[in-house]
């Protein structure tokens, strides 16, 4: 009886306690309760925020939460700027009264009483600054997370930087420009907090347990658990002979036994180097080569399929060892698989790490990509962890992906965006992937759409068209697709009306580089009145990152609608080239401490920030002192003669040339001899530095793998024809 009165009245003080004393507390642990979602708040520079005066903090992000947790720091009463919808409840509205935490509607920031703190978003900057107190800037980085509605959330890192008080009043563009310098930081010293790769998928993995993450076209279907005990299995079989390597080379398609093989090797440790299947021999011997690979992880069966298309692997292959993902399979006996089974569902995915994973740093690299090679010897890009946690994060929000979301994982793995956007983004995000092995089977992917019902698809404007041009691939297997994104080369218009056209979905085009991880832009759905989709454009800076756009002489910052060399700043600029410092040197500068990577290509940006590329910097000629744009010289050639068809196709070409420096020649596909196609050129009104002065009939324009048009064999091939 005794015990039983003791535990009442404690109980009761602890209720009391939580209600009067510990509410901010108690209100941080509620409305984690409430969104489903544990918080790991981290802070950085606190001091730049008041206790004892008054102050305006703008922020990137504003919710009730937020303005809990600056109360918190602050130890003085919030007022929250924002539009309260849905009021919250009795509970919560009472911790807020208790705590000392107010809601303000936009509407009446002026009669803001001027005591303690006011949160507002950054976009209100014009009216918090005629409030004449000082403001104190903050970025909040990962507030994003999916958050699923089944099964347990992953436990998020929650970063808020403060910066030194903005003591003038700045333009539009000046304070864009500060504000996303310094959301860069917050994102370095965010990502700076995660785990490596494996450790942030093991935690996913274990929170979707049975849920199904990942199918192909091989009929393969597994759930979270599955996949996680498979890998584990294979990552124990395989570490012996991988003990002493610091690398390993990895040649398989979009698949399980891909997605597979990527985690194994993260799991140990190890550097993955995806290789590009389609280049040629010698673009692969010196990826080997210079990667000092020793082993390759493939399939028999891929092997196979790869010959059928006339890509033979074995002799360039044969200076490795090779190890088959179907002899491991086979090696994997029922007793292992059950043992690890075990051990996967009575652990904790604490436990799994230390038991399995080989721990480094977000600075270790985490993978070496190729260059397409498209403009000559493809570069080693060296990506490091923390790169492509970044851009996953990145791109999660660019996607806004969501706990019902599935994507159609159609891109190479070689490809920079295969591997973070549509093969690791789902894994340690837990969202469905559907894997198909050929982008251009446009059947194959009709009938995986239709069966398992994709929201999200991302591929090239090659492969957008040969589906909109596919009888086998009807309208309503694509109707479950809500996001549909285009990037590696330019969107053509005709190819965006045409998929429009049939399938009633709107593709959003982007802009990445692989040096970027890849992905620096891309439009997105229009949202309450805001336009967020700017055809012509690819898009704004992913969150993390900024363009700037400069003179590719001086360096100095042209102003927006000028047009001048692209360069990116964020979180997701790779360590540098492999073997070649030289090159890194040319490529990336510092500047206000952060790292900002030259892509190479002309565009401008508009007041908004959106971005549009003009062309390449590598794709102009110049004849006797005056720079032509190649692009130029194609497009004024397709209005000329009204190119609309897939099968026609032409790319301009520039060569040396002894009298003018270079000359410019045209490689084209229509049905019409050279001599009549120069005479219509010539006879036109076009500008005569843009009338190309050789013209020659081909089968087809070289192409990548990936799609992408390969400039350095286009170019090759010109010189042949020349001879």
């Amino acid at each position: 009886m005794a015990f039983m009165l003791t535990f009442i009245i404690i109980s009761f003080l602890i209720i009391l306690g939580s209600l009067f004393i510990w509410s901010n507390k108690t209100l941080i642990v509620v409305m984690q309760l409430k969104e489903r979602q544990r918080y790991m708040c981290n802070f950085y520079h606190v001091n730049y925020v008041p206790n004892f005066k008054p102050a305006v903090v703008i922020s990137n992000n504003v919710n009730l939460f937020l303005a809990v947790l600056l109360r918190k720091i602050a130890k003085q009463p919030v007022t929250v700027v924002m539009e309260c919808h849905n009021p919250p409840g009795r509970l919560i509205d009472y911790l807020l009264k208790h705590s000392g935490v107010k809601i303000l509607s936009q509407a009446f920031i002026s009669s803001w009483t001027g005591e303690g703190i006011l949160l507002a978003h950054q976009d209100l900057y014009d009216k918090v600054i005629k409030l004449n107190n000082e403001i104190i800037p903050m970025q909040v980085c990962g507030f994003e997370c999916i958050k699923y509605t089944r099964g347990r959330n992953v436990p998020q890192w929650l970063h808020l930087s403060f910066f030194e008080p903005i003591s003038i009043s700045l333009s539009n563009k000046a304070l864009k420009d500060l504000l996303a310098e310094k959301n860069i930081y917050a994102w370095e010293r965010y990502v700076s907090l995660m785990p490596s790769i494996p450790e942030v998928w093991i935690k996913q993995a274990k929170a979707r347990k049975g849920k199904k993450v990942i199918v192909d076209s091989t009929g393969v279907e597994l759930s979270s658990e599955r996949l996680l005990v498979a890998t584990l299995a294979l990552s124990k079989l395989m570490e012996p002979r991988l003990r002493e390597q610091e690398r390993i080379g990895i040649c398989l398609p979009p698949s399980v036994g891909g997605a597979m093989a990527m985690m194994c090797a993260f799991v140990l440790g190890k550097t993955i180097v995806n290789l590009n299947y389609t280049a040629s021999t010698s673009a692969l011997d010196a990826a080997i080569s210079e990667s000092n690979i020793k082993t390759i992880v493939t399939s028999g069966r891929f092997i196979e399929q790869l010959k059928k298309k006339g890509f033979y692997l074995e002799e360039v292959f044969s200076q490795c060892h090779i190890i088959l993902l179907e002899d491991m399979r086979q090696q994997l006996d029922k007793f292992t698989l059950l043992k690890t089974l075990l051990h996967v569902k009575l652990s904790s995915a604490e436990h799994l790490i230390a038991h399995y994973v080989t721990r480094v740093s977000t600075d270790h690299t985490a993978a070496i990509l190729f260059s397409s090679g498209s403009e000559g010897k493809p570069k080693g890009v060296v990506l490091s962890h923390k790169n492509i946690l970044g851009n996953v994060k990145q791109s999660m929000i660019i996607l806004g992906a969501k706990s019902n979301d599935s994507i159609l994982s159609i891109l190479p793995i070689f490809h920079a965006f295969g591997m973070t956007a549509t093969t690791i983004l789902p894994l340690i995000e837990g969202v469905f992937m559907i894997c198909h092995p050929d982008p251009t089977d446009a059947a194959m992917l009709g009938t995986l759409a239709e069966k398992y019902k994709p929201t999200i698809l991302c591929g090239t404007s090659t492969f957008f068209r040969i589906y909109a041009r596919a009888r086998q691939l009807t309208a309503e297997q694509f109707s479950s697709l809500n996001f549909v994104v285009a990037g590696a080369e330019k969107l053509l218009p005709e190819v965006r009306s045409m998929f429009e056209k049939k399938f009633g979905k709107i593709i959003y085009e982007g802009y990445g580089t692989t040096e970027l991880s890849p992905v620096a832009s891309v439009n997105q759905p229009d949202e309450g009145g805001i336009i967020r989709n700017k055809v012509g454009t690819v898009g704004n800076a992913v969150p993390g990152g900024r363009f700037m756009i400069i003179d590719p002489e001086s360096k100095e910052e042209l102003p927006a609608l000028e047009a001048g060399m692209i360069t990116f700043g964020g979180v997701n600029v790779m360590e540098g080239y492999l073997h070649n410092s030289e090159k890194t040197t040319e490529v990336i500068f510092k500047r206000n401490r952060i790292r900002w990577y030259q892509t190479g290509d002309k565009g401008m940006l508009d007041e908004d920030g959106y971005l549009t590329i003009l062309d390449r910097y590598s794709r102009f000629a110049k004849l006797g002192g005056e720079m032509v744009s190649l692009s130029a010289v194609e497009n004024e050639i397709i209005k000329l003669i009204g190119i609309d068809d897939e099968k026609n196709e032409i790319l301009a070409v520039a060569t040396p040339d002894q009298k003018k420096g270079e000359c410019v020649s045209l490689l084209y596909t229509m049905d019409i001899k050279a001599e009549d196609l120069k005479q219509k050129v010539n006879n036109s009104r076009m500008n005569n530095l843009l009338k190309p002065q050789n013209y020659f009939k081909v089968e087809s324009i070289p192409k990548l793998g990936s799609g992408k048009t390969d400039f350095a064999a286009a170019k090759n091939q010109v010189l042949e024809l020349l001879r």
